[in-house]
């Protein structure tokens, strides 16, 4: 085996470690960010610091969010994986297409 080779093993050895540990680094963040309460989480985009207001996306596909004194609040869970998030204000609701709960 020359030089050339073991510098070459040796860097393919370091890219491979390089990449094991960015991927653990990047579960470990993620599994920290599901652990907060919703509205500390950083990918939450509202401007407040007690978001209240919650942003539902029903089967139909319609943006829907609910009040705190609405009938469905407590009911309604918030998957931000399928798009849906928490506002603070109704108009930060409204100014992003969402609507209020009929009920």
């Amino acid at each position: 085996m020359t030089e050339t080779d073991k510098n070459h093993d040796g860097w393919v050895v370091f890219g491979f470690i390089a990449v094991i540990v960015l991927i653990v680094g990047g579960l470990i963040f993620w599994g920290y960010q599901s652990t907060k309460p919703l509205g500390e989480r950083e990918n939450n985009t509202s401007s407040c610091d007690n978001p209240q207001i919650k942003g539902n996306i029903s089967k139909s596909g319609e943006k829907i969010y609910h009040n705190p004194d609405d009938e469905y609040y407590s009911r309604t869970q918030i998957d931000e994986s399928a798009g849906e998030r928490i506002f603070c204000t109704e108009q930060e609701a409204k100014d992003a297409g969402w609507r209020h709960s009929k009920v």
